[in-house]
């Protein structure tokens, strides 16, 4: 008898644990109603010693322009930013709030600097919601 209450408590235990599993916090998934368009474009990063540009395609391919210098990022949205990275770093190179992004200009963090990214040619994004 006491065999079978032990199992039985051993296995509540077990089964409460499958149940109460930790969720996900959710900092890894995109935001429902994320529009990938208001990304696309050409933008420019302000204030910089260097004129830097990034163009963002319609295939999230991410290129940065500086001085001479093209450089392939990799894009990254989770729910409260957009990232920036390098794709030979873990680090993010740009790291931008999702409500920090007022119309044409967005402020954030480029090489642990505060910037703003500003889109050249907004007329011509082809984003509904802008």
């Amino acid at each position: 008898m006491p065999e079978k209450i032990i199992k039985l408590i051993f296995f509540l235990m077990l089964f409460s644990c499958v149940l109460c599993k930790k969720k996900e916090s959710g900092i890894d998934s995109v935001p429902e109603n994320f529009d990938y368009k208001i990304l696309y474009g050409s933008w420019e990063i302000a204030p910089s010693p260097v004129p830097k540009k990034i163009i963002i395609s319609p295939d999230r391919k991410v290129m940065l322009f500086e001085d001479t210098r093209i450089t392939e990022l990799a894009l990254r949205v989770d729910l409260n930013a957009v990232q920036f990275k390098n794709t030979s770093s873990q680090a993010p190179v740009g790291y931008f709030l999702h409500e920090e992004k007022k119309g044409n200009s967005w402020l954030g963090v480029w090489d642990d600097e505060v910037v703003r990214l500003n889109k050249v040619n907004p007329e011509n994004s082809g984003s509904v919601l802008e």
